[in-house]
């Protein structure tokens, strides 16, 4: 942004047709479409009512915001839309120059939220056996999944499958499986880390067995739950599952979780083994961090806890595992960037451009407020709560022991997100 000028058009609207798919020079798709807009009102003197229609042209060449439109949109379907107005000048075939005005959807500054339950055109009601209701939730379910993960991908952020974000726990095996089976399918352009939480071996066993055959980059192993293992404990249990890996592993550090940090000494036992690729790390405090870059520094550390990770960085935190990503993906990109580039320009003389002081301090305190409310309940309660309000998930609905009855209020999540939404871009110049 520059020169004080603002260039944002927010429209909610139906679409008057299916949107149209073509694929430009480059060889991306573009969607384009038109949605309506109407006010009504009653005339004073007659006591009529009127109503009028606007219609107004949308271009999208965000690729992820493509893929919703493509999957998802069609005539009818109501939408949020918020880009940036554009006119376009062409000449008609009587050599005539016409102006079409248009709000265009870019990678950046641009949204796009589908408001209705509307299934896609592969809907197939009679290929479920269970009942009409919970088969449209679940179908819902996972084209919410796909819009997030598509949204995911376009911030060029990694993903966590069956995380605590993701109720892995309270899944069966068998949805498990069938989650797993539908994101790989779906060929994103990113990077997809498995969860491998539990304290059955066997079962855990079976379950790498099962991913074996996935097109998967990671895992993300769980210190055992419940049962706080010691240092050989740990070392044992880790040395198995990473002898099933087939691709790299992170160990999971959650000591608030599982009842036990993960020892400094099991990641020295382990720090040469092949598939031990980093560590995610929420204990909250650097003397853990610092602990485990003394014990294995060979091994990254990636912070778990977002409101943290401007201090982390410069212990040398190598990236966030992040719930706020959920939420916000493309700010939570950008703000770790900058984090991690202060803390190598400070300790390597770099000169990437980087946030300034007060920059990196006013940018630190709007993210960790905002983080803040997205944890006053359980993870994923608020998480989820926000998803569904800002349109984003069909359902907000967790799994039993969580409920949504212990979140206090949605109101501090949506005063959250207004000042992720008012924050000054990052990306812009």
């Amino acid at each position: 942004m520059s020169g004080g000028t603002i260039n944002k058009v927010i429209l909610v609207g139906n679409l008057g047709k299916d949107p149209e798919i073509r694929t430009t020079q480059n060889g991306k798709e573009m969607a384009s479409f038109s949605i309506a807009t109407s006010e009504s009102w009653t005339d004073k003197l007659s006591g009529m009512r009127s109503e009028k229609t606007e219609w107004h042209n949308i271009v999208i060449f965000s690729e992820g915001l493509v893929k919703i439109v493509k999957d998802f949109a069609r005539k009818g379907s109501k939408v949020y839309v918020e880009g940036s107005l554009r006119t376009r000048k062409w000449t008609d075939q009587n050599g005539s120059e016409r102006y079409t005005t248009e709000v265009v959807l870019y990678n950046f500054n641009s949204a796009l939220t589908l408001l209705d339950s509307r299934p896609n055109s592969d809907y197939k009601p009679s290929e479920y056996k269970q009942n009409e209701t919970e088969q449209k939730n679940k179908h819902e379910n996972y084209r919410s999944l796909q819009r997030l993960l598509t949204i995911q991908a376009e911030a060029e952020n990694g993903v966590v499958l069956l995380g605590s974000t993701g109720e892995g726990l309270s899944l069966t095996d068998s949805e498990k499986r069938t989650l797993v089976e539908f994101v790989c399918k779906l060929k994103l352009n990113t990077k997809i880390i498995i969860g491998v939480p539990g304290v059955n071996l066997y079962q855990t066993l079976e379950w790498l067995d099962f991913c074996k055959g996935m097109p998967i980059h990671g895992y993300l192993m769980t210190t055992p739950i419940y049962a706080k293992p010691g240092i050989m404990g740990q070392t044992l249990w880790f040395e198995k599952l990473l002898e099933k890996a087939h691709v790299p592993a992170m160990f999971y550090n959650i000591p608030s979780r599982a009842g036990v940090s993960l020892h400094a000494e099991t990641v020295r036992n382990l720090s040469s083994h092949e598939k031990f690729w980093a560590i995610k790390d929420s204990s909250g405090t650097v003397d853990t961090l610092a602990q485990y870059k003394k014990v294995a520094p060979n091994i990254e550390v990636f912070y778990g806890d977002d409101n943290m990770i401007s201090d982390m960085a410069a212990y040398g935190a190598a990236g966030l595992v992040s719930v706020a990503s959920n939420v916000w993906p493309h700010v939570a990109h950008e703000y770790v960037k900058q984090c991690l580039l202060s803390f190598q320009h400070v300790t390597r003389k770099k000169t990437t451009p980087q946030m300034t002081g007060n920059d990196m301090k006013s940018s630190t305190d709007i993210w960790q407020q905002a983080c803040k409310a997205l944890f006053i309940a359980s993870n994923p309660i608020p998480t989820k709560a926000l998803l569904h309000d800002i349109g984003l998930i069909e359902h907000q609905t967790v799994r039993l022991p969580l409920s949504t009855e212990d979140l206090p209020s949605v109101e501090k999540l949506r005063q959250a997100n207004k000042m992720i939404l008012g924050w000054k871009e990052l990306t812009n110049d």
